[in-house]
């Protein structure tokens, strides 16, 4: 499974628990044998636009799951991989 996360970054820098969560999730990902491809779009205060963007390229690598984080998030990595489990669109 190819997943994609997508993060606009309004002021070009990430929060220090949102690095830690998506180092978790890429390891998770690589043990379970899954492709974590990320998406960051720097400097921009329109999110939807920013967003859609994202949103546009993870789609053209063709990845199968795509999931939008902000850069001021921290998020339990275990929990990330249980949207997965229910097999429905959120």
């Amino acid at each position: 499974m190819r997943i994609g996360l997508c993060t606009p970054c309004y002021n070009e820098q990430v929060h220090y628990d949102y690095m830690l969560s998506v180092m978790a999730v890429d390891r998770m990902a690589a043990k379970a044998g899954h492709e974590l491809k990320t998406y960051i779009a720097a400097g921009t205060a329109i999110l939807p636009r920013v967003r859609n963007c994202l949103v546009a390229h993870a789609m053209a690598d063709k990845c199968d799951w795509i999931v939008c984080i902000d850069d001021d998030i921290g998020f339990n990595a275990e929990d990330f991989f249980k949207l997965f489990e229910h097999g429905v669109d959120i």
